[in-house]
């Protein structure tokens, strides 16, 4: 069966489905009658359960083969746009966009960080200046996160950069 998308609009009516149907009807029926096509040339192969079992030849695209095709590019194009997202973020000087940039981020398991008042940890920030300070409790704490990092779960995107509180 193929679905398509046509002038007439999002999904393909009953009609549509027949005539295509008929079109490629040795596809359906070889799916009924249990033969799978194994290329072009009309190669057949029997679906029977000792047969799948079996490893299939090297020209035989399997259904899992697709599937696990079809999860790398959503996952390329899921970071993708999230390193789209992050760019847009970085560069948009309002306080509401860049809130909303967040949200959208963190509806998809991207978390920003900005650790503000934190402990500075060179494994989990960079420094990116030095605010010097008499205040003994301060020092080695974050005093302001210069650029936000992002995690997408366990995963670093970028780690922030901060500026550090050090004593005089």
């Amino acid at each position: 069966m193929i679905w398509r998308r046509d002038a007439r609009g999002p999904s393909t009516r009953a009609g549509d489905l027949h005539r295509e149907t008929e079109q490629n009807g040795s596809a359906v029926d070889d799916y009924r009658h249990g033969v799978v096509r194994a290329d072009p040339s009309g190669d057949e192969l029997p679906a029977d359960a000792a047969s799948l079992d079996a490893a299939p030849p090297d020209d035989v695209v399997t259904g899992k083969d697709l599937v696990s095709d079809d999860l790398d590019r959503a996952e390329r194009d899921r970071r993708t746009l999230i390193d789209l997202v992050i760019y847009a973020y970085d560069r948009t000087t309002s306080t509401g966009v860049r809130a909303r940039l967040a949200d959208g981020l963190s509806q998809v398991g991207v978390r920003t960080v900005e650790p503000d008042g934190e402990s500075f940890d060179a494994t989990q920030h960079e420094a990116g200046g030095v605010e010097p300070t008499d205040d003994e409790t301060l020092h080695d704490r974050i005093a302001e996160t210069e650029r936000a990092g992002f995690r997408d779960g366990d995963r670093v995107i970028r780690e922030p950069t901060v500026v550090v509180y050090r004593r005089r």
